[in-house]
């Protein structure tokens, strides 16, 4: 057990290391092998492990937006689609208290200025009522903007979503939102924080209300 417990927690910290969400299938066949029934108990172990020796912890990713196509409602989709409840996809998420993560401990590398975008989109698509159309400028440290977004996909930061009769290629009818890494990776108010800081001392009085109203935080979703 202590083998299996071992393994779990060094799969986890590779994914986390390729910045690839982590998939129960991934667990049972590399891990659990025969034993897969035993995930809860591993998995538990794991958790105990990745908290005390790493200060992370593994979160459930929430499902994807993507498969929903703009326009379509939910009776819809149920009509053709079984629903999922799980995604049985994790990322790991760090414990450590707010002030050790906004330290410098963490050297990006070449993917400092990523990471800069990430948020930097992150905060559009906030402050945009939580949805945000793609306006075709590139950033000048990055590769193409499609490229770029695709990464961000990729990785769970974002979901595109189409219109019902646009093209998945189609850039002009594509929506971008949180994706399911962003959700549970990104703090609303860590956010606001951001923002306040790109603004500085030059920050209008009451921004932190007008990025909450701009979030349409109490507008329903759809």
């Amino acid at each position: 057990m202590d083998r299996k417990v071992k393994d779990f927690v060094r799969l986890a910290l590779c994914a986390e290391r390729r910045r690839v969400p982590l998939k129960r299938s991934d667990i049972s066949e590399k891990v659990l092998m025969e034993h897969s029934r035993a995930f809860q108990l591993v998995y538990e172990r794991a958790q105990m492990e990745l908290r005390e020796v790493f200060g992370m912890e593994l979160i459930e990713l929430p499902l994807r937006e993507r498969a929903h196509k703009i326009g379509v409602s939910a009776a819809r989709r149920a009509t053709t689609h079984k629903e999922k409840t799980s995604s049985n996809t994790f990322i790991l998420r760090s414990t450590l208290p707010a002030e050790l993560r906004r330290a410098s401990l963490i050297d990006w590398g070449g993917d400092t200025a990523f990471y800069g975008f990430v948020l930097t989109v992150l905060s559009l698509i906030y402050v945009h009522e939580r949805r945000l159309t793609e306006d075709g400028h590139a950033h000048p440290q990055l590769q193409s903007l499609d490229e770029t977004l695709h990464r961000m996909v990729k990785m769970g930061y974002l979901d595109k979503l189409v219109g019902p009769d646009a093209q998945a290629d189609d850039a002009a009818a594509a929506e971008y939102r949180w994706g399911p890494r962003a959700k549970v990776e990104v703090g609303e108010a860590e956010l606001t924080e951001f923002i306040e800081h790109i603004f500085g001392e030059h920050a209008p009085v009451g921004l932190a209300e007008s990025i909450k109203r701009a979030s349409g935080a109490d507008t329903a979703t759809e």
